[in-house]
């Protein structure tokens, strides 16, 4: 029979605690009764060696080294390899493939769409079970990121890179066209009358430029406190229905239509390397873009860097929804431990994830990426203080998270094989904008779709009824 929580009871449970805002709250139908060895240190020999997978490039993995080093510099007890594995996708399928046999990791970071998979893989030792062998507060964490990661109220991933989309603009092409540099649109309507007068008073040739990631479509309903898939999200029960194609899911796919169709807004095609809607408005294609603040640091370099002599980076919010009253979603990773079934690699485990979740460890994060502080005292450091003074950008994801509520909708949606999930998606907006399919059955073949994929998940992993 399917996995589900007893809904007349545990569900009733859950939306109590949500409304006392219980960090934990939103979750459904995972637990575990294994302990973490947090003392087996004590015993080891000589230091204990770590294998730390990620898929962190560029300006990001020089500062996962920089953590590490740190880290194994400071104490003799463990010391930490951190492996580049490739994009998301990469270090998801080595993981997969290194449970089968060979070399696995003791950490690894998976994307946040991934948190249904790690559990249904059976190789994790949930975080949990360490906070709660520890005595560790998780008091400091930001309670979005701890109910994205959590299920039935106990933390299955440490969130550690955390991001949501914002809206990246050029303020001299703004500028140009007569609107205010400070005051970046936030509404659809708003990005419209933008892109409609930048269009019409400068030579710059869309307002917007669209890559279209699906991960966008996640966010914007979630912001309008929407659900993605049934069974609230997936916490309540497994998932085996996509819902996105309501009423606000198909206002997204005819914005983005009329957009393009009436020269307002260009789409650069799937775009493998994530940069072609930025480089778009580093070259006078384009005046706005929406990206991932994760890409923060790298954009702030490469537009801002002088390459581009006619851009001013400008950061505002994901525009979206007139009066949302939800909020974004966790986007980025979380870290995962193996449970390797050695107790002193798992204990060792543990204590580097805690170096992780330092103040200064994720100040140190976020002032080197772009992403946003998992913890509050972080954001209070003097790096990120001075660091949002000098560049107001760096907060503005920060802002947004916070400024969400913590229920189904906005702690995202949970399932497995999301990627195919999201290629459904994609293939959505793929064909509305290129073969000329109207956005209504572009939307509806995309959840047609997507619930084939989550069905046919749900039937392999045998959860079906």
């Amino acid at each position: 029979m399917r996995r589900a929580t007893a809904l007349a009871g545990a569900l009733a449970a859950v939306l109590t605690l949500a409304a006392c805002g219980d960090p934990l709250a939103v979750g459904g139908g995972f637990a575990t009764g294994t302990e973490c060895p947090v003392d087996a240190l004590d015993d080891a020999d000589g230091p204990v060696e770590l294998a730390f997978w990620h898929s962190m490039p560029r300006e990001n993995e020089a500062t996962i080294n920089k953590l590490v080093d740190e880290f194994n510099d400071e104490q003799d007890e463990v010391q930490v390899k951190a492996v580049f594995q490739g994009t998301y996708a990469d270090t998801a399928t080595k993981y997969r493939a290194s449970t089968q046999g060979g070399a696995r990791p003791d950490i690894v970071q998976i994307e946040d769409s991934g948190l249904q998979t790690m559990v249904d893989s059976g190789t994790i030792l949930p975080i949990q079970a360490c906070v709660d062998a520890d005595d560790y507060s998780l008091d400091d964490n930001l309670e979005r990121a701890l109910a994205y990661y959590s299920l039935d109220r106990e933390l299955i991933a440490l969130p550690f890179n955390v991001s949501n989309p914002i809206l990246y603009y050029n303020k001299i092409a703004f500028e140009e066209a007569g609107l205010d540099p400070e005051d970046p649109p936030t509404t659809f309507d708003e990005v419209r009358q933008a892109s409609q007068q930048i269009v019409d008073e400068t030579s710059i040739k869309a307002g917007i430029a669209f890559n279209l990631d699906p991960w966008y479509l996640e966010q914007w309903l979630a912001t309008a406190n929407e659900l993605y898939v049934d069974n609230e999200n997936g916490r309540a029960e497994r998932a085996d229905e996509a819902v996105f194609n309501g009423e606000q899911g198909l206002e997204v796919f005819e914005w983005i239509d009329d957009m393009v169709d009436d020269g307002l807004a260009s789409y650069v095609g799937t775009d493998p390397s994530g940069f072609d809607h930025l480089l778009a408005v580093g070259n006078q294609n384009a005046a706005m873009a929406i990206n991932s603040t994760a890409a923060l640091g790298t954009v702030a370099a490469l537009l801002g860097g002088g390459s581009f002599p006619n851009v001013e980076l400008g950061v505002g919010p994901m525009p979206g929804f007139d009066n949302a009253d939800g909020g974004v979603t966790v986007g980025g990773a979380g870290l995962y431990m193996v449970n390797s079934g050695d107790d002193e690699k798992m204990a060792a485990a543990w204590e580097f994830l805690k170096f992780l979740n330092t103040p200064h460890s994720q100040a140190v994060w976020s002032a080197g990426t772009g992403y946003i502080p998992a913890g509050e005292q972080a954001a209070q450091t003097k790096l990120i203080q001075d660091l949002w003074a000098e560049q107001p950008g760096f907060k503005v994801a920060y802002d947004q998270l916070l400024q969400g509520k913590t229920d189904f909708a906005t702690a995202g949606a949970l399932f497995g094989n999301y990627e195919a999930v999201r290629q459904a998606v994609a293939g959505g907006f793929e064909r509305m904008i290129t073969q000329d399919q109207s956005a209504e059955d572009a939307i509806d073949g995309a959840a047609n779709d997507a619930t084939d994929v989550l069905q046919d998940y749900n039937d392999r992993i045998g959860v079906s009824d």
